[in-house]
């Protein structure tokens, strides 16, 4: 490409080149021509000039004679006419001292038209006669060469010159003739001399030359006082033509113009023109090689953008999915995104194309497993890993195969983070069960609730009307007991009754400080007695919207299961931990723990591990947390501790 830029580059420099030195050429032998028809022929047109005043007088003076002879009507018509016939001019009209024609002589028919402004700025005023060039109405497009001469009486006689016959008789004596002579021995196209009127002489040969009052360029190099050149075409010929003012004694008379052959120029245009085909060839061939190339380089370079995006857009999609993805081939993680990083624990840079191997000991062995066929995670059988305060995360993890057609597979591992779902199923399950025993307890409540009122009454109607008259006291302690009775079944059916239907929330903004501080001023002498250690750590400032009473209910409920998991030596510590998502409170114990089997259980309504409990206590501390939208997570070994941990969001 860059050699036919040389190419075309050195083609153009070239005609340049070559065209300025001929055309340099042409005007320096042009110049020549001038300076030598200049300086010879001063004398010859001081010369033409006495011949050419000569020959106007004359004129003139035949003109004023045939006008008077006319106009007198001293001479019968057929001899006017035959006067005018050998007069030599093409026509004479008569006009009268308005401007009208009186009279009119023609040798043929004529459409020439004097205009009347023409007529009417002579007749006005007094004017000496004269010949000019005067163009027809209304299109002034023809010119005649025209004498206007004054007679008696403000008369005036106009006529029509043949301009053909006053140029041969100028171009046969002075410098017409001289001006033939060097036009031929030079073998010029044309040397003329021309004024604003007409070609006062010369020879032309076939040239139809431009006049003053048509090419602007005639009267600017008069007026610049310089030779001008130019590229004149004729017929489609060109033509080289220089003109020159023409000056007598320093006063510009009109101008000398002559037009030299270009056909070296021709020659040189026609040799640059199949120059310039055969570039042109080239360059269009050259043209459509890098037309193609350029087609070719767009498509990759759009195809390149294409794929660019299409893999943004994948990954973007792949870094916003909630499932982690691994891409595996020949044992290498060639792509990982956000998610499948946090939940293996690497960063990027240690992650992407590393080997499987490399991977930290857990998760090697859990996603080799996979590849091998050997494990199945599925949501019946998720992947259980410890995180975070050792709350057990679950996931399932599915293993897809994509063959190439080169044969290769690629092995896309998504893992899928199941914790929140199996928490939300677990709670539905719960909720299903809570709200089928609050029916059954209402439904049980309000059908034993009746009678029981019924057998109180009976009771103290009984106590009140009928005495023994032996064994009165053990008779009273009995309907006593019979009373005490009834009154726990009685509030046994109000806890029914409440489990059925948790109280509506009243929010307010709570400093977390004092809440803890009244809940562990219930507990110091029970803790003194038992000789256990009840410490909080809780900062001023950490304040919460919440219901203040019912979280105090679920912190003296997971208070009251530590006092009861310690067998000694007991410490219980509270601590609150506050970020920008939620509000942590801890209650951690150093008692016995719970037993792993457990713990999936320990907050499902009326399970208890302990003798004398019920399986309400924890149940109603979940329900309280779940109303503040929170969560409720615990950690436990055996023979360590506990450690109850409450999630509130800040902004509940």
């Amino acid at each position: 490409m860059v050699a036919v830029i040389g190419v075309v580059v050195t083609f153009a420099l070239e005609y340049n080149a070559r065209k300025t030195d001929y055309l340099q050429l042409l005007e320096n032998q042009g110049k020549l021509f001038i300076d030598a028809i200049v300086n010879s022929t001063q004398n010859a047109i001081t010369a033409a000039e006495k011949i050419e005043t000569e020959i106007d007088s004359k004129i003139l003076l035949n003109i004023n004679m045939l006008g008077r002879i006319i106009y007198s009507q001293s001479i019968p018509p057929a001899e006017q006419k035959k006067l005018f016939e050998d007069s030599g001019f093409d026509e004479i009209i008569l006009y009268n001292s308005n401007g009208s024609i009186v009279d009119r002589f023609s040798k043929h028919k004529n459409n020439f038209i004097i205009p009347k402004s023409v007529i009417s700025s002579l007749v006005n005023k007094s004017f000496k006669d004269t010949i000019m060039v005067v163009y027809d109405e209304p299109e002034y497009e023809t010119e005649q060469l025209t004498a206007f001469v004054k007679i008696n009486h403000g008369n005036m006689v106009a006529a029509f010159i043949n301009n053909e016959e006053i140029n041969n008789l100028k171009n046969s004596v002075g410098i017409g003739y001289f001006l033939k002579r060097f036009y031929s021995k030079q073998n010029l196209q044309y040397v003329v001399i021309q004024n604003s009127f007409t070609i006062v002489a010369g020879s032309f040969g076939e040239y139809n030359l431009s006049t003053f009052t048509r090419d602007s360029f005639l009267q600017s190099a008069i007026d610049e006082n310089k030779t001008l050149s130019r590229i004149i075409y004729y017929s489609d010929k060109p033509i080289y033509e220089l003109v020159s003012p023409l000056n007598i004694d320093k006063e510009a008379i009109g101008i000398l113009r002559i037009g030299l052959a270009m056909d070296e120029y021709e020659r040189f245009e026609a040799d640059m023109t199949q120059r310039y085909i055969m570039v042109s060839i080239i360059l269009v061939v050259f043209g459509i090689i890098f037309f193609n190339f350029f087609v070719n380089y767009n498509q990759r370079q759009l195809l390149k953008k294409d794929l660019g995006q299409w893999k943004n857009y994948t990954n973007t999609i792949l870094e916003n999915l909630s499932s982690g993805v691994v891409g595996i081939s020949n044992g290498i993680v060639i792509s990982i995104n956000n998610k499948a990083l946090d939940v293996i624990g690497v960063n990027y840079s240690n992650a992407i194309n590393k080997k499987i191997v490399d991977y930290p000991v857990f998760w090697k062995n859990t996603l080799i497993a996979v590849l091998n066929d050997k494990e199945i995670y599925t949501a019946n059988n998720p992947l259980k890993v410890i995180q975070n305060y050792n709350q057990p995360k679950l996931f399932t993890i599915s293993n897809d195969e994509i063959k190439t057609e080169e044969g290769s597979i690629t092995n896309v591992l998504i893992i899928n983070d199941i914790t929140e779902q199996k928490l939300l199923e677990d709670q539905l399950r719960r909720n299903q069960k809570l709200n089928a025993l609050g029916n059954l307890a209402s439904s049980v409540a309000h059908e034993i609730k009746n009678p029981l009122n019924a057998i109180k009454l009976i009771i103290e109607l009984v106590r009140k009307k009928f005495q023994p008259a032996n064994n009165l006291e053990n008779y009273l302690k009995n309907l006593d007991t019979v009373s005490i009775e009834i009154d726990r079944v009685n509030r046994i059916i109000e806890q029914y009754l409440q489990f059925n239907k948790m109280p509506e929330l009243r929010l307010n903004n709570e400093n977390i400080k004092h809440i803890v501080g009244e809940v562990c001023d219930l507990f110091k002498s029970e803790v003194i007695d038992k000789q256990i250690l009840l410490t909080c750590n809780v900062s001023d400032t950490i304040s919460l919207i919440c219901d203040k009473d019912q979280i105090k209910q679920a912190l003296i409920n997971l208070i009251k299961n530590a006092i009861e998991a310690i067998e000694k030596n007991g410490k219980i510590n509270i601590s609150v931990l506050k970020n920008s998502e939620f509000i942590e409170i801890l209650v951690a114990d150093n008692g016995k723990g719970i037993h792993p089997e457990n713990l999936d259980f320990i907050f499902d309504l009326h399970y208890s591990t302990k003798k004398s409990g019920n399986g309400i206590g924890l149940f109603i501390v979940q329900q309280i947390i779940l109303a503040h939208k929170g969560k409720l997570f615990v950690e436990s070994s055996l023979g360590i501790g506990s450690t109850f941990k409450i999630q509130l969001p800040v902004n509940a």
